[in-house]
């Protein structure tokens, strides 16, 4: 079987953002080592050296965590700089979380528990959140009031039978474009500029999504946010352009939350939950965090609820807390499409689509068996 290894790097100057692509492809002759490059908002790619696989899994060999990174900026600041605006966006946004009633865990206590950390084994280094001096099994990292979430029950859908989807990012449009003073404008303010995911690459390069059911899951995802922008009218996203209504929704589908019930299913409200989604990704059992509901410290009367992560183990001092995103079963085209990352070829979950239909089935096997067996018959009940 057809496969490979992507590896990732970026390299940042005052002309912009290099963004390199090492890969290995598996074939019958063995490992084929090829090379693509993206230079400053990917106007120029090198020649591969080789022919290009037919089909591309996005894997990193031996790693349990990958952060397949896919941001192209004509734009890049120094990296301290954009870690120190970063940090002040972090204690802007906790402060905000505290006024409202939620709050810090003993072990996060007031220090900004927001930093680089490395992702699993890669190497690579990532924002997360983390216990500067570690926590215990069960302790109650962070708290974040139910009036602070935006909520798809309590949100007007810009039209009728809108998915949740659209409802959240109309109203990170409408919270973005009506400025500070605003319910959420200390949340939306600390969203990200760009999200590393495939929806933002430029159209001229889908064609190197080359696993064809990970690839009609972007265009389909891509058809489903041009029929939701055009329907949606301008108050309700206010009066945002193509590319910020993508932008919203890519926003909104890497960061959002849901809830299962009892029954293991994902019921209620899909939503957006303020400092909670800086949580990262981890597969079990490599996840030590999980959401859970309690009552607000800060409420008498005990009605208004919050959810917060709690440590489901013992954390040492710096180490990352990490959240599983969704059932276990989703597999790495559902990570690929909505957060740009894979978790690499060891998924428990992990599937590959040999063909695309019954009939494309049965003429492979005609094709493969047809000069071994030439009286073979196949009959389908």
């Amino acid at each position: 079987m057809l496969s490979s290894h992507v590896y990732h790097h970026m390299k940042f100057s005052e002309r912009g953002v290099s963004s390199v692509y090492q890969l290995e492809v598996n074939k019958r002759t063995g490992w084929l080592p090829l090379r693509i490059s993206s230079q400053i908002k990917c106007k120029s790619w090198c020649q591969a050296r080789g022919p290009l696989p037919t089909r591309l899994r996005v894997s990193v060999r031996g790693r349990s965590h990958v952060q397949a990174s896919l941001r192209e900026s004509g734009e890049a600041r120094s990296a301290e700089t954009a870690e120190e605006e970063a940090t002040r966006q972090w204690d802007e946004l906790l402060a905000w979380v505290k006024e409202g009633g939620g709050y810090l865990g003993p072990s996060l206590g007031d220090r900004t528990a927001l930093g680089q950390c490395e992702l699993g084994d890669t190497g690579i280094m990532v924002r997360g959140l983390f216990p500067p001096e570690g926590c215990g099994a069960g302790d109650s990292l962070l708290g974040v009031p139910w009036h602070l979430a935006l909520r798809t029950s309590e949100l007007p859908a810009p039209y009728e039978g809108a998915p949740w989807g659209v409802t959240l990012a109309a109203t990170v449009l409408r919270e973005r474009a009506a400025g500070p003073n605003t319910r959420w404008a200390s949340y939306v303010k600390t969203l990200p500029d760009l999200v590393d995911t495939p929806a933002l690459l430029p159209p001229a390069m889908y064609d190197e999504i080359q696993y064809i059911p990970a690839k009609e899951a972007l265009l389909d995802f891509l058809e489903l946010c041009r029929e939701a922008h055009s329907k949606c009218p301008a108050q309700m996203t206010g009066s945002a352009a193509w590319e910020q209504f993508l932008w919203a929704m890519t926003v909104v589908h890497s960061r959002s939350f849901g809830l299962k019930g009892g029954g293991g299913r994902i019921e209620g409200d899909r939503m957006m939950l303020p400092a909670l989604d800086m949580l990262n990704h981890g597969n079990n059992p490599m996840a030590n965090g999980r959401l859970a509901l309690g009552k607000s410290l800060y409420d008498e009367d005990g009605d208004k609820g919050l959810i917060h992560i709690v440590s489901t183990r013992s954390l040492s001092a710096g180490e990352q807390v990490l959240f599983t995103y969704g059932p276990q079963e989703r597999n790495n085209d559902d990570f690929f499409l909505y957060y740009g990352f894979t978790t690499g070829p060891r998924h428990p979950f992990e599937d590959f689509q040999l063909f695309a239909s019954i009939t494309e089935a049965i003429d492979w096997y005609l094709d493969f068996f047809s000069v071994q067996q030439p009286c073979l018959l196949i009959s389908l009940m």
